[in-house]
């Protein structure tokens, strides 16, 4: 029903696709510490003509990253901080192109929020909100034999990290958090509240456990949905939304009313990111990809192959607004020189640079990664 499709607006990154970098995490970990073994964190190296450069990982990252805070051109200066984080961070990106079919996308019946709290004016979550399922809610890895305080716990440590990357200014539409029971479903999610049009969600799977740096990749890509589908950047009919169980020609009616890019409830505005992006790099295969049939494993993979010069993995072609929330990932990631190679998936990434906000923006969340992890002390 369209109230279940607006409420989660394919937000989805399949976290499967990150356990095989779990290898890769411990692996860094262990070269970090070999490399170190005769160094602690506060010892230093002292030559006649070098600067004073502290030894151990941490050290070294500080080090590093505070050279960059030097670079007064904001391109450049978020370009440091890549090649300072590319050499000190897990700084994973996802080209996995393994997995075509995505039945979440489209079935959410067996998912019940649990609990959500509500982001106030300082930043701050409120009190936890019960919903009808909360005693029904059997946690499958209960915190300290209780049913509801890991879920709590997540929500908090999550809210930190992802609250100190994105600027606050950049994400005011989004108000509130979900902890949601989504079966064995392991995915994050932006969606709306359901009384709401307006107020954007961020929705965490009960599957999801402590934090970890490659889940970084999948907190970028959450928000590249929240500016790209907000309010500003396209339009949802609320009187549709509010009905109970809109019907069919009601649907089509919507979706045939929108004069530029239609997906799930929502019509985008001529000059939103996300119709400039389709109208560059969807249209002229936008016919094809609609006659897909999804319920069919190899009609999507097909599809894929077909064009893979355009995406970097294969959840990017399952949709516009999957494509453009994941190359925002790869934006902020990578180093700017990537866009100067040709295939069109390297001119995806380009296609961010062309707007100003989006440049700051890319070195801010950067810069907020670093600061971060120094006043925590902790690789994030």
């Amino acid at each position: 029903m369209i109230k279940r499709i607006l409420m989660i607006l394919i937000g989805f990154i399949l976290l499967a696709f990150f356990i095989f970098h779990m290898i890769e995490v411990r692996n860094k970990k262990d070269v970090i510490t070999s490399d170190h073994t005769s160094t602690s964190d506060n010892e230093t190296e002292i030559t006649d003509s070098k600067p004073i450069i502290p030894t151990g990982p941490f050290g070294k990252y500080e080090y590093d990253g505070k050279q960059c805070l030097t670079i007064d051109e904001i391109i450049e200066r978020g370009d440091c901080f890549q090649e300072v984080f590319e050499k000190h961070l897990v700084w994973y990106l996802n080209e996995e192109k393994v997995e075509f079919y995505f039945p979440f996308q489209r079935e959410q019946s067996h998912w019940h929020d649990v609990f959500y709290v509500e982001i106030d004016e300082d930043d701050q979550l409120s009190e936890l909100q019960e919903t009808d399922y909360f005693h029904k809610y059997d946690d499958p890895y209960p915190h300290n034999n209780s049913n509801h305080d890991r879920g709590k716990k997540i929500v908090d440590e999550y809210w930190h990290i992802f609250s100190n990357l994105i600027p606050k200014e950049y994400r005011e539409h989004l108000k509130y958090i979900y902890w949601t029971d989504t079966g064995d479903d392991l995915v994050l999610a932006v969606g709306v509240k359901e009384d709401e049009v307006e107020a954007m969600t961020l929705l965490f799977s009960h599957q999801l456990l402590s934090y970890k740096p490659y889940l970084r990749y999948s907190f970028l890509h959450e928000y590249g949905h929240i500016f790209t589908l907000n309010e500003t950047q396209t339009k949802i009919n609320e009187e549709l939304f509010l009905e109970e169980e809109p019907s069919e020609e009601q649907l089509k009616q919507d979706k045939e009313s929108c004069k530029t890019y239609y997906h799930n409830g929502r019509c985008s505005y001529e000059d939103s990111y996300l119709f400039q992006y389709f109208q560059r790099f969807w249209a002229d295969i936008y016919e094809q990809y609609q006659k897909i049939d999804w319920d069919n494993q190899k009609e999507y993979e097909e599809f894929f192959f077909t064009h893979e010069e355009r995406f970097f993995n294969s959840y990017q072609g399952t949709s516009p607004p999957e494509d453009i929330a994941d190359t925002f990932a790869f934006f902020v990631h990578s180093h700017s020189s990537i866009g100067a190679q040709p295939e069109m998936k390297y001119q995806k990434i380009k296609f961010f640079y062309e707007y100003e906000e989006l440049v700051e923006l890319r070195t801010t969340i950067l810069e907020n990664l670093y600061h971060l992890s120094i006043e925590d002390e902790e690789f994030y």
